[in-house]
């Protein structure tokens, strides 16, 4: 598993059900379902150090995987209260069309890590 300078590693596939001792678990900005899976519709996931996550990033109430989380904050108090809600699946097929699971084939490497 590549970690960046920053102390950020990527997920690998699928919704994370557990997160390693000393590290959280933050989501990207794209708007998702609570079962989302990392890599879906350019939806990502990743970990950081306790220590390391930027001020920019706050606690997420919306429900994904389950677990504590952290997402980027919203440009206005509209935005920011989107992202503390998931999508239901109905909501993310009238944006993009049915859901469809990344093919594990075309995932680069450091994704199924």
């Amino acid at each position: 598993m590549t970690t960046k300078p920053d102390g950020m590693r990527y997920c690998g596939a699928g919704v994370p059900r557990k997160v390693p001792e000393g590290r959280v678990l933050a989501h990207s900005h794209v708007r998702h379902t609570v079962d989302q899976e990392n890599g879906e519709r350019g939806f990502r996931c990743w970990t950081w150090p306790k220590d390391k996550v930027p001020s920019n990033f706050k606690l997420c109430k919306c429900g994904w995987s389950g677990l504590p989380h952290y997402r980027i904050r919203g440009e206005t108090k509209r935005q920011d209260a989107l992202m503390d809600r998931c999508l239901t699946v109905d909501e993310a097929a009238q944006r993009t069309g049915p859901t469809r699971r990344p093919d594990p084939r075309n995932l680069r490497i450091n994704e199924l890590m």
